[in-house]
């Protein structure tokens, strides 16, 4: 009995860190459709003008000496009520849990991290996207200020030479077994086998960088390499210019094919920020292209899997060429007992047929431990344009409560 407590003793002496915390969202978002070619009064997705939604995010964190494990388990919960229109088939309500992020981390050595599992691994200074990541490319402006995009299960080492140089290579491993992956509401966590590394450096305390990457990815069976990279200079204390790019292996004309974006990005004296970047994807559809996709989509049996590409913000971009702009501006001074509120408004524009997306977000804190969130956002363009399918305006509100 001593020896076993000895032993635990021992254990809890070397735990450096446990950390565990919650945080639960409780939101309603109103929707209205237009109709469109692939969705005529919402008669063929009945997609919900009205839903509620319970959101739970727990994070445990455990560090054992230089080591630690990570796991951030997801929980959501979709209200919706039912309508005579609906189909027998469709669920008034839907529950998923995910594991968002799970992993084990090491520092063996000093400077050197090695980590394995499911987790989220960003680098790059643009707001709308990360061209030059092959894991994690998605669109982050999404609609809902809180979205996180979904982990991806690999092994990561990091390697840092000093306060400037650092090194980072990614191994795809096979899916974590997730039965919430095969839901209707959820994306499926496809390998790609994705292999990438980047070398970056960075001066003038970090305010300047710039970095190479290279990698590869398997899209139906075949693999196809990526070359790019990504900096920012900062040109003065309002000033900053920034790039993020890839050139990605086409397999079938053997040459490689734009994707990237230039950004500018100005902040005032009161810290207002102002940001445009310009898009473009050499792997685009054309006017055309799109085109014959709504001709397909009249079909309602190929509709049905048009939603999950067609109806959510952060889905990968289609077209060939965009424009983003956004600005933040924050409070100096409570309002309205609101803490430090902040207002937010960003819009993407398609300069392929003119359409667009602007969202607005209202956020301050309520109390020490809850955050109010109000958001909306408004389709522009012509009925059936790219960034104006079905959905043509949406509100929310949300609140987060932090445990």
């Amino acid at each position: 009995m001593r020896a076993s407590i000895f032993i635990l003793i021992l254990i809890f002496q070397s735990i450096a860190f446990a950390q565990v915390k919650l945080d639960s969202f409780f939101g309603a978002t109103h929707q209205s459709f237009g109709g469109s070619t692939f969705n005529p009064g919402n008669r063929v997705l009945y997609l919900s003008e009205n839903y509620g939604f319970i959101e739970l995010r727990p994070e445990a964190k455990l560090g054992l000496k230089k080591n630690a494990v990570v796991v951030r388990p997801r929980v959501r919960a979709t209200l919706q009520p039912t309508i005579d229109t609906t189909p027998a088939s469709s669920e008034a309500s839907t529950i998923d849990v995910w594991l968002n992020e799970g992993y084990a981390v090491a520092s063996p050595i000093s400077d050197l991290e090695i980590s394995l599992g499911r987790q989220i691994f960003q680098w790059g200074p643009a707001e709308v996207l990360n061209p030059s990541n092959l894991f994690h490319q998605e669109l982050l402006a999404r609609l809902e200020p809180f979205y996180e995009v979904r982990g991806k299960t690999m092994a990561r080492v990091n390697w840092s030479v000093g306060q400037q140089w650092s090194w980072v290579t990614m191994a795809e491993l096979m899916p974590l077994p997730d039965d919430s992956f095969d839901s209707m509401t959820q994306i499926d966590d496809e390998s790609l086998r994705r292999l990438q590394t980047k070398l970056e450096f960075n001066w003038n305390n970090g305010a300047n960088y710039l970095a190479a990457t290279a990698g590869q990815r398997e899209i139906n069976s075949e693999t196809s390499a990526g070359i790019g990279g990504y900096g920012a200079y900062t040109l003065n204390d309002a000033f900053q210019i920034y790039s993020d790019v890839i050139f990605l292996e086409n397999t079938r004309t053997d040459e490689f094919d734009f994707y990237g974006l230039a950004g500018l990005r100005y902040t005032t004296v009161g810290g207002t920020e102002f940001r445009i970047e310009g898009i473009n994807n050499q792997r685009g559809l054309t006017s055309g292209e799109f085109d014959t996709l709504r001709a397909i989509l009249q079909n309602p049996f190929f509709a049905q899997f048009a939603a999950p590409v067609l109806q959510n913000n952060d889905s990968p971009l289609l077209g060939r060429g965009y424009v983003y702009s956004s600005v933040r501006y924050s409070l100096e001074k409570d309002w309205l007992g609101m803490m430090q509120p902040m207002f937010s408004l960003r819009n993407l524009f398609s300069t392929g047929d003119q359409s667009s997306f602007s969202s607005v977000n209202w956020e301050a804190g309520l109390a020490e431990n809850a955050m109010l969130y109000i958001y909306g956002g408004l389709a522009a363009g012509q009925r059936d344009s790219e960034l104006r399918q079905s959905l043509d305006r949406s509100i929310g509100l949300a609140v987060r409560i932090s445990l």
